[in-house]
Protein backbone atom coordinates (compact mmCIF):
# COMPACT_ATOMS: atom_id res chain seq x y z
CA UNK A 1 0.00 0.00 0.00
CA UNK A 2 2.97 2.10 0.04
CA UNK A 3 2.32 2.87 -3.72
CA UNK A 4 -0.39 4.67 -3.06
CA UNK A 5 1.56 7.62 -2.09
CA UNK A 6 2.94 7.72 -6.10
CA UNK A 7 -0.86 7.76 -7.16
CA UNK A 8 -2.34 11.36 -8.60
CA UNK A 9 -5.38 12.98 -6.50
CA UNK A 10 -7.84 11.42 -9.14
CA UNK A 11 -6.49 8.15 -8.51
CA UNK A 12 -6.78 8.61 -5.18
CA UNK A 13 -10.31 9.35 -4.66
CA UNK A 14 -11.10 6.41 -6.99
CA UNK A 15 -9.14 4.47 -4.31
CA UNK A 16 -11.08 5.74 -1.91
CA UNK A 17 -14.61 4.77 -2.81
CA UNK A 18 -13.03 1.08 -3.90
CA UNK A 19 -15.15 -1.37 -2.41
CA UNK A 20 -16.40 -4.88 -3.25
CA UNK A 21 -18.79 -5.31 -6.01
CA UNK A 22 -22.47 -6.17 -5.32
CA UNK A 23 -22.06 -9.72 -6.23
CA UNK A 24 -19.23 -10.28 -3.99
CA UNK A 25 -20.64 -8.46 -0.84
CA UNK A 26 -23.90 -9.88 -0.93
CA UNK A 27 -22.40 -13.67 -1.21
CA UNK A 28 -20.26 -12.94 1.93
CA UNK A 29 -23.22 -11.26 3.98
CA UNK A 30 -24.98 -14.64 2.76
CA UNK A 31 -22.23 -17.28 3.91
CA UNK A 32 -21.84 -15.54 7.10
CA UNK A 33 -25.56 -15.86 7.57
CA UNK A 34 -25.42 -19.37 6.64
CA UNK A 35 -22.44 -19.24 8.87
CA UNK A 36 -24.65 -18.26 11.59
CA UNK A 37 -27.37 -20.66 11.32
CA UNK A 38 -26.35 -24.37 9.89
CA UNK A 39 -22.51 -23.89 9.24
CA UNK A 40 -20.50 -23.76 6.21
CA UNK A 41 -18.62 -26.68 3.90
CA UNK A 42 -14.82 -26.24 3.74
CA UNK A 43 -15.51 -24.66 -0.10
CA UNK A 44 -18.34 -22.57 1.54
CA UNK A 45 -15.27 -21.69 4.41
CA UNK A 46 -12.54 -21.04 1.94
CA UNK A 47 -14.99 -18.67 0.14
CA UNK A 48 -16.16 -16.80 2.65
CA UNK A 49 -12.23 -16.58 3.91
CA UNK A 50 -11.31 -15.16 0.30
CA UNK A 51 -13.91 -12.70 0.63
CA UNK A 52 -13.45 -11.66 3.66
CA UNK A 53 -9.77 -10.69 2.98
CA UNK A 54 -11.01 -8.63 0.03
CA UNK A 55 -13.23 -6.88 1.73
CA UNK A 56 -10.70 -5.93 4.46
CA UNK A 57 -8.20 -5.16 2.59
CA UNK A 58 -10.48 -2.81 0.43
CA UNK A 59 -10.99 -1.12 3.20
CA UNK A 60 -7.47 -0.43 4.32
CA UNK A 61 -7.11 0.67 0.58
CA UNK A 62 -10.01 3.05 1.62
CA UNK A 63 -8.54 4.10 4.35
CA UNK A 64 -4.82 5.11 3.57
CA UNK A 65 -6.26 6.90 0.14
CA UNK A 66 -8.30 8.91 2.68
CA UNK A 67 -5.42 9.82 4.63
CA UNK A 68 -3.15 10.66 1.94
CA UNK A 69 -6.07 12.80 0.29
CA UNK A 70 -6.23 14.57 3.70
CA UNK A 71 -2.32 14.99 4.01
CA UNK A 72 -2.69 16.29 0.62
CA UNK A 73 -5.29 19.06 1.95
CA UNK A 74 -9.05 17.71 0.29
CA UNK A 75 -11.95 17.36 2.63
CA UNK A 76 -12.44 13.59 2.86
CA UNK A 77 -15.21 14.07 4.41
CA UNK A 78 -17.65 12.84 1.66
CA UNK A 79 -16.17 9.57 1.91
CA UNK A 80 -17.95 9.07 5.39
CA UNK A 81 -21.00 8.82 3.68
CA UNK A 82 -20.20 5.96 0.93
CA UNK A 83 -19.15 3.35 3.84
Amino acid sequence: MDDLELLDDDALWRAARTRLDFEQSTQKEALHIKRQSEGLSAVEEQTLSVLVFRYERSMLVRAQAAALLKARGHDVSSLRHSA
